[in-house]
């Protein structure tokens, strides 16, 4: 599980009662759920640490190769596609669909809660891009934005198109009320949603009724039970 920005590995308890009680009533199948830790924005890749005003570090690194060989050497893991999956809620989203898109070999499921799947300037403060990417303004910007562009999600979609179509389990959630969903017109969510179609990527793309962004919180009240089918799906073997 992927935290959001300017959050932490604790955000995921909301999750911890949820996934216990699903597991207990066979709607999802027993799983190691890993909380990550990737700085208070780090957007799951390595950062360009060369530009000026970065803050970030070499995120995607602490965890494809130190953290997952370290959890497959210390727990009883299936160390394959099959058994392992990603999830992640704002910048994590972001994380959860970059990472299984990068890495098809690694994970064989993803999903975003109100994923943060944005372009550049769709950011609405741009500190938390600068952090990791370099900065907005300058003889820098150009640069900076050729990096996001490098790393984002749907970049690694196209790059990945075929290996990801036809290894991967996927949803894409957002709140209805979220800005991801609706942007003066612009439905950045679904519009990634229609990126992925046009690869003939398959995915779940479901609207949360009477949510916002904040769907950590909207679960951990209680307001709706955490989606935990999905995993069942995800992890169903296959022949």
């Amino acid at each position: 599980y992927l935290h959001g920005g300017n959050g932490n590995q604790r955000e995921a308890r909301y999750l911890v009662k949820g996934m216990e009680a699903a597991m207990q009533r066979d709607e999802m199948p027993e799983a190691i759920v890993v909380f990550a830790q990737a700085l208070p924005i780090g957007w799951y890749v390595n950062a360009n640490e060369k530009a000026p005003g970065v803050r970030s570090g070499p995120v995607e690194d602490v965890l494809i190769r130190d953290l997952i060989p370290h959890i497959d050497a210390s727990y009883r893991t299936i160390a394959s596609p099959a058994g392992r999956g990603l999830e992640g809620w704002s910048m994590g989203g972001f994380g959860a669909m970059r990472l299984a898109f990068k890495y098809p070999d690694t994970f064989g499921a993803a999903s975003s809660l109100g994923g943060a799947l944005i372009d550049w300037s769709d950011e609405k403060n741009v500190a938390y891009l600068t952090n990791t990417f370099g900065p907005a303004d300058g003889a820098g910007r150009a640069a900076s934005i050729a990096s996001f562009d490098s790393e984002k999600p749907s970049t690694w979609a196209i790059r990945n198109a075929d290996a990801i179509a036809t290894r991967s389990t996927l949803r894409v959630l957002v709140g209805e009320q979220d800005w991801l969903n609706e942007d003066h017109g612009r439905n950045i969510t679904r519009e990634f949603s229609l990126m992925l179609a046009s690869l003939g990527i398959e995915h779940e793309y479901r609207v949360l009724p009477g949510v916002g962004h904040m769907i950590p919180e909207a679960i951990g009240e209680g307001r709706f039970a955490y989606p935990a089918a999905f995993w069942k799906e995800a992890f169903r073997p296959r022949e």
